[in-house]
């Protein structure tokens, strides 16, 4: 679900209030041969991301800019891959309290 403008604006709004300099920022290394004979199609999932992507970004009404792209992946990202962490990188705690 994509939801409308309005909540797609709060859950943007809601990450950008996130402490990556305190939680972390989760990182997924992936090795990838770019060579020619190794290159293949676009699967589903590539696809139904790609749409997701370009489907919250109209939903905003507006011309992505860098920002917005930035923002609208840190969305996917929050929704689509880092529930499946272990653990729940929402959920983690900042390794040391916050200094006053």
């Amino acid at each position: 679900m994509i939801g409308d403008a309005a909540q797609l604006a709060a859950e943007i709004d809601a990450l950008a209030a996130r402490a990556y300099s305190e939680i972390g920022v989760p990182a997924y290394l992936i090795g990838e041969d770019l060579g020619e004979e190794t290159l293949e199609p676009a699967t589903a999932n590539d696809c139904e991301l790609a749409s997701t992507f370009l489907a919250m970004a109209r939903t905003l009404g507006r011309e992505p800019d860098a920002e917005m792209i930035a923002q609208l992946l840190e969305l996917l990202a929050d929704r689509y891959f880092l529930p499946s962490a272990q653990p729940s990188f929402s959920s983690c705690p900042a390794p040391h309290p916050t200094i006053s």
